[in-house]
């Protein structure tokens, strides 16, 4: 058994116990609110991409910068579906909606402004920093709830071999904005080797006012991101007459969804099970040392 993965809860009535305890406490607990307006780091500053599809060249240079900084394996040819060692992407749209030549799009964690992954994870593993999403590896239990509940796809769960610390097994991984770089002077990998001027990274609000100073230099171009999810984290550039949403690349936001949510009796009982599991694996672990 390797060290992330947690041993079965034998007894059942440890655990029945456990989840009658729970139901129990559930009233008195007060359900913490996770908002991620308010999350966007020290001094209130909030970094973000800017992605210029029109600009874009194709070239996945991103790809292969992001992979050489972690130590990802490269295995030649681009690797056009996201996993827990390819964080970035570029590939052209299925389909060009209006225009003749479908678009390049990167594909990448978002950095949502309301990130749906920090909202359902029972075990705050899924944190920011200045507005750029990352998992604390240390603390995912590897549930896997960020996978199902990210409206554009991007977490994955390592269920392969670890490859270093970027991507150990048990854990789901994604971009994480470099943000460990970022705090030391350092810009996003993708945006360091961008050859087209595709890529750029400052504060949201200069993301911003560079895309839309490019789309008034070019009326042909529009402006995805402002306002999804609480506003993205990665501002697109696209030329008219594709839009991202109507040819399936992209999610509609649904009629349900809400900017804030509270970690309710599912998610708590997720933590319970979560903490059982690390109980479990820490007793057996003793005995181990003590020779039992």
């Amino acid at each position: 058994m390797t060290e992330r993965e947690s041993p079965p809860i034998t007894n059942r009535r440890t655990f029945l116990k456990a989840a009658a305890a729970l139901a129990a406490a559930l009233p008195l607990l007060k359900a913490k609110e996770v908002k991620g307006s308010t999350s966007s780091g020290e001094g209130g500053v909030r970094y973000s991409i800017l992605y210029d599809s029109a600009a874009c060249i194709g070239c996945n240079a991103c790809h292969v910068a992001c992979k050489t900084r972690r130590g990802f394996p490269i295995r030649g040819m681009v690797e056009r579906e996201l996993s827990p060692v390819n964080w970035v992407f570029v590939s052209r749209a299925p389909s060009g909606g209006q225009l003749q030549t479908p678009p390049f799009v990167r594909h990448s964690c978002m950095h949502c402004g309301d990130a749906m992954c920090q909202l359902v994870c029972p075990v705050e593993a899924i944190r920011k920093w200045n507005g750029l999403v990352y998992i604390d590896q240390s603390r995912c239990i590897g549930c896997a709830y960020c996978v199902e509940a990210c409206p554009y796809g991007v977490p994955r769960k390592n269920e392969g071999p670890s490859w270093g610390d970027w991507a150990p097994h048990g854990v789901s991984r994604k971009c994480d904005g470099c943000y460990a770089f970022v705090q030391e002077g350092k810009i996003p990998a993708c945006v360091e080797v961008c050859p087209a001027d595709a890529l750029r990274f400052g504060t949201r609000d200069e993301m911003v006012a560079e895309a839309q100073r490019r789309v008034s230099e070019n009326p042909n171009l529009w402006i995805y991101g402002l306002n999804e999810f609480g506003g993205l984290g990665v501002i697109y550039i696209f030329p008219k007459g594709f839009d991202p949403v109507r040819e399936g690349v992209f999610p509609e936001p649904s009629e349900g969804y809400r900017p804030s949510v509270s970690r309710g009796p599912i998610a708590l009982g997720l933590a319970a099970v979560g903490g059982l599991a690390l109980m479990g694996a820490v007793k057996a672990k003793a005995r181990g040392e003590g020779g039992e």
